[in-house]
């Protein structure tokens, strides 16, 4: 892959850039096409509240819109009212059996660590259609990790590097799940990935001080 596309995964799988979507944009005016583009330059720069207050109003007039409801489900999300963005992405989901939609729900319900098979199933039904998601498969194996489900969250990250080989999360992930089975010298090799991608400064330093022996975890802290 090449870097400029791995970037755009990059962004993708963090939740930073929304794709574009043929469902919703085509009902907007010009004048509320400008609104919504504004919206999303907002989100961009995580200035959620103010993309909120720009976007809610726009929501209440297109219900139906994909784009518009995605968005301001995922502004929910990031300012942690999570009651309010599964809401908004199911009645998204029930409608229009979104993949998009449904990879965002599955990232909300995952919030709640009490409901992570119910987040896994998302997930799944996801890959039930696209079995080459690489997003679906490392969110799967977040869900089965904290599960305990080791050995199924390793065969869910190797798939996803099947796919996105250079996926600096999942090599993380990967090299942590291999260490606590106490395979050192492959958790090394995924450890020792990520420092090559140097894409996250704070993935560099878990590695550097051998994952397990770290006092914090940073993978809590992100997504």
């Amino acid at each position: 892959m090449q870097p400029n596309t791995h970037r755009l995964f990059i962004l993708l799988l963090t939740g930073m850039i929304l794709i574009p979507m043929s469902c919703g944009r085509a009902e907007l005016s010009q004048e509320e096409l400008a609104v919504f583009e504004n919206a999303q330059a907002l989100y961009a720069d995580r200035k959620f509240d103010d993309a909120r207050e720009i976007l809610e109003p726009l929501s209440e007039r297109y219900e139906d819109s994909t784009e518009v409801a995605v968005l301001l489900a995922r502004i929910y999300f990031f300012t942690r009212e999570f009651q309010k963005s599964e809401s908004t992405l199911r009645r998204l989901t029930g409608e229009h059996e979104s993949p998009y939609a449904l990879m965002w729900l599955g990232r909300v319900v995952a919030s709640d660590p009490k409901r992570q098979e119910e987040a896994a199933e998302i997930f799944r039904t996801i890959l039930r259609e696209d079995p080459e998601n690489h997003a679906a498969h490392y969110y799967l194996g977040r869900c089965l990790e904290s599960q305990g489900k080791i050995q199924e969250a390793l065969l869910s990250y190797q798939r996803a590097l099947a796919v996105e080989y250079q996926l600096s999360k999942i090599h993380l992930h990967m090299g942590t799940v291999l260490q606590g089975l106490k395979m050192e010298e492959r958790a090394s090799r995924h450890f020792k990935r990520v420092e090559q991608l140097n894409l996250y400064p704070e993935d560099i330093a878990w590695t550097k001080k051998n994952g397990i022996s770290a006092e914090s975890d940073p993978r809590k802290t992100r997504d």
